[in-house]
């Protein structure tokens, strides 16, 4: 979905906030096998750009690179540049084979979270001339496998963090990489919300709403609320005894929501700040199947545990809806409020995936809505009312001052935004690579039957893009 989201940021570049209003960043992180993050103080979402663990321009100090060399496989040694401190970007079977290694002594990288001292992992630098450098609207995070960096072409080279853990489906991993995104976009200051996206996430809005809306959002877009029905089932059955540690996790406060969540930033802090409830996730919240279907996770290898019972606790799911219910902040998130649209009605352990042949104006509209028919979702309001708070880059000259995007008590919402309901899905997934036209041929459509993320649907004289009164 790269080529998507790259037009989603060039669009972002030709936004400016106005003069003198204070930047609400959103973050966005990816965690999975991939994981992005983006934002600033506008906007929630989880592609934040914050201080790289990136070189300066002229290199790192001897002491610095014999530091980051030691600390190297064998193997991964020969891809340093020791003038700049980064592992060179290697072909695809050099690539392959240090991956192999990296992770071969990476036998218990989770445990190490708590100072995050998992290998060093391949970076590449920040193109200040491209769009996630150029735009002012979010940060960008990103989590990728150790040894693989972007190309210097890609939109998102310069995002990955450093010391990446190994994700597996199933296990703490994907957890400690989501919180590894946490912690870094959190060493910017302007970030406000954090939002998770996978690489097969696209954009239902384009960048304005999709940052007014973040940071309108009172809540989290996490659920701690009762589950009924399957999902109750689904809860209850992935409680374990074993889970129960008295003063710390007991089963009144177990829950379950999607791993595509976004964060206020105290709730973002509050993840930060835990010390205890992820240790025992990496220990217990794993899955297993006997036989070889799953194997164990690092820490049980690392400690010298065995099973032999299968295990299903899938720690993205679990790991931070549980960590906010025990900290009491149920009342601060949302029951029916989800960040993206996914379809479950096939089962299974995947959702359903949509080719090229489903994507249009009506899936857009069933995405957005969500799958509860009967909710109301004012995209054109939202669309125009967001545009409002942004004009083109080079525009203001004639406008006088604008209103500023912020309320002086420190309310990061935009005050002229007109706020969809946090039952309006802001994303969706799983695309397949064949849908990639459909969504750039949506996403050149600038009323509410597109995505209007396009650059050409952002007027160079106003920065409005057309919209029709529509309710759906």
């Amino acid at each position: 979905m790269e080529p998507v989201w790259k037009e989603f940021f060039e669009h972002a570049a030709l936004l400016r906030q106005p003069p003198g209003s204070s930047p609400g960043r959103k973050t966005w992180e990816d965690g999975g096998g991939q994981r992005h993050a983006r934002g600033k103080d506008s906007a929630a979402s989880s592609i934040d750009r914050i201080p790289r663990a990136s070189p300066h321009p002229g290199g790192r100090s001897a002491g610095q690179r014999t530091a980051r060399e030691a600390a190297l496989p064998q193997d991964l040694r020969a891809l340093l540049d020791e003038s700049t401190g980064l592992l060179r970007l290697p072909d695809t079977q050099a690539m392959l084979s240090s991956d192999k290694a990296a992770e071969a002594h990476d036998t218990h990288n989770e445990l190490a979270s708590g100072s995050l001292e998992a290998p060093f992992s391949a970076l590449s630098l920040l193109d200040p001339q491209g769009p996630v450098a150029r735009q002012d609207l979010f940060s960008v995070h990103t989590h990728t496998r150790a040894a693989f960096a972007f190309p210097p072409d890609s939109v998102f080279a310069g995002t990955q963090i450093d010391r990446r853990v190994f994700v597996r489906w199933g296990q703490y991993s994907a957890a400690e990489a989501m919180r590894r995104l946490i912690i870094a976009a959190l060493r910017d200051p302007r970030n406000q919300r954090f939002a998770f996206l996978s690489e097969s996430c696209a954009p239902l809005f384009p960048p304005a709403v999709v940052h007014a809306q973040l940071l309108a959002d009172r809540l989290s877009r996490v659920s701690l609320c009762p589950q009924h029905g399957k999902a109750a089932e689904r809860q209850a059955w992935r409680w374990g005894p074993y889970l129960h540690r008295e003063g710390l996790l007991t089963k009144v406060h177990w829950r379950k929501s999607s791993q595509w969540l976004s964060l206020t930033k105290s709730h973002a802090e509050v993840v930060r700040r835990d010390d205890s409830l992820w240790r025992l996730f990496e220990q217990e919240c794993y899955s297993y199947e006997p036989g070889g279907g799953l194997p164990l996770p690092p820490y049980m290898r690392a400690v010298g545990r065995s099973a032999s019972a299968r295990r299903s606790c899938v720690s993205d799911e679990h790991y931070f809806p549980t960590l906010l219910a025990v900290a009491g902040l149920q009342n601060e998130t949302s029951c029916e409020g989800s960040l993206t649209f996914t379809h479950w009605a096939g089962g299974g352990w995947s959702p359903k995936v949509y080719r090229a042949r489903d994507v249009g104006p009506e899936l857009l509209r069933v995405m957005r809505r969500g799958v509860w028919e009967t909710r109301e979702c004012p995209v054109a309001a939202a669309l125009a009312s967001a545009a409002a708070q942004h004009r083109a880059r080079g525009s203001w000259a004639g406008l006088g001052l604008p209103r500023e995007l912020h309320h002086s008590d420190g309310d990061p919402s935009p005050p002229g935004y007109q706020p969809m309901p946090d039952r309006c899905m802001l994303f969706a997934r799983k695309f397949a690579p064949d849908a990639l036209p459909a969504l750039l041929r949506l996403g050149g459509v600038c009323d509410q039957e597109g995505t209007a993320i396009h650059p050409s649907c952002l007027s160079q004289d106003m920065g409005v893009p057309e919209v029709r009164a529509a309710v759906y």
